[in-house]
């Protein structure tokens, strides 16, 4: 595990515990960098794309990297083992993780936190909510299966998933509104709990430092 401090204007700054080796699409943080990252691991899993190709998968990659840094996320890393080095059937993970403003601790339940952030309602039947203590102060954890959230046409469509599994995870100091949300997206439905694992650590080990006088 280590730490990765990510400074935010007037969120203040957030040090981010996370596993070694994940592929983090908001690292580093040159553009220039990142694009010569991104043509690299398109390389690796795709050894027969042409030049062209790597470089509109990258131009897309890109754009969305841009998006998320505009809207202030802090992370957005993906997990992805191939069939047989982990288990018989591939791992793939999004790990999601942004600034958020919070109630005081105690106001709602668990699962009615984590869902007022990711805006809808979940079965109570199918979902698993639980409240814990984290590094930061208090957390709110939710496991759950959800339909595929994203619109996509062409081929592609075929390939994604139709259910994929969901854990969040909103953790806040006791008494302060600056907090950090979590969100794990598996579409290798069957290891939701895992992923949520991992989840709950980036949560409850994460911390959150005010901005100083100076950044505000």
């Amino acid at each position: 595990m280590n730490e990765i401090a990510r400074p935010q204007t007037d969120f203040g700054t957030a040090e981010l515990y996370v596993p070694e080796g994940m592929f983090d699409l908001l690292a580093p943080d040159s553009d220039a960098e990142a694009r010569s990252s991104f043509v690299d691991v398109f390389a690796q899993m795709l050894p027969r794309a042409t030049a062209a190709d790597l470089e509109t998968l990258t131009d897309g990659l890109m754009t969305w990297r841009r998006r998320l840094l505009n809207d202030g996320m802090l992370m957005h890393a993906v997990v992805a083992v191939p069939a047989g080095h982990l288990a018989e059937t591939p791992v793939h993970w999004h790990i999601l993780v942004g600034p958020v403003r919070v109630p005081e601790a105690g106001e709602l339940n668990a699962g009615e936190v984590v869902a007022r952030y990711l805006g809808q309602s979940f079965d109570p039947a199918s979902t698993y909510t639980e409240s814990f203590a984290t590094r930061l102060g208090w957390g709110a954890g939710l496991i759950t299966r959800t339909p595929f959230p994203f619109q996509v046409e062409g081929p592609s469509a075929a390939q994604l998933p139709p259910v994929v599994g969901l854990s969040a995870a909103v953790t806040a100091p006791q008494h302060g509104t600056q907090g950090l949300l979590v969100v794990g997206v598996a579409f290798d439905v069957e290891r939701t709990e895992d992923m949520a694992r991992l989840v709950a650590v980036i949560a409850g080990q994460s911390v959150v430092h005010p901005p100083s006088d100076d950044e505000i």
